[in-house]
């Protein structure tokens, strides 16, 4: 699975850690929580986890790995997070969640809406080269949608210029 190879291991999981503010006794939003492969690691270090994900099955998984120990809810990052009222998150972690979706301005909006003032948010996406080098991008300043290889589920991607992402 993707959260158990090699790659997420040895490198984008400890790149995420090593910015990571401390969250002991904090609420974290894993937004875009998949089947909850981060779950374990936020609760060794004392936070309470709510995990959202535009999949039923994802969820579905999540639910079965943590039961309790997580509240986990079906939500489409794009649209408002009913799941939470304002200022409920001390972070909002969004690990490789944001090249799937296609306008950034809402999902934004509702991660500033759910964070409590002097809250953190750590997301990480796909490095626009990543995705040239791999993906036929006709245009370097466009946002576009690019094919994927995902087994048995699509799911869009979209490749932004660094500008875009910064």
């Amino acid at each position: 699975m993707w959260g158990d190879s090699h790659f997420q291991r040895h490198y984008a999981w400890p790149a995420a850690r090593s910015v990571l503010p401390d969250v002991e006794d904090c609420r974290v939003l894993l937004a875009g929580c998949g089947r909850g492969d981060h779950v374990p690691w936020f609760r060794e270090h004392g936070a309470t986890v709510v995990g959202v994900d535009v999949s039923e099955t994802a969820i579905r998984h999540a639910r079965d790995r943590f039961g309790d120990e997580a509240a986990f809810h079906r939500a489409d990052l794009t649209a408002s997070l009913d799941v939470a009222d304002d200022d409920t998150f001390d972070l909002v972690f969004s690990n490789l969640v944001l090249s799937h979706v296609e306008a950034w301005t809402a999902v934004f909006e509702e991660f500033a809406r759910v964070l409590r003032p002097g809250g953190s948010l750590v997301a990480r996406t796909i490095h626009p080269h990543y995705l040239r080098s791999h993906d036929d991008v006709e245009d370097y300043y466009t946002v576009s949608k690019i094919a994927n290889d995902w087994p048995d589920v699509e799911i869009p991607t979209f490749y932004r210029p660094l500008n875009a992402v910064i």
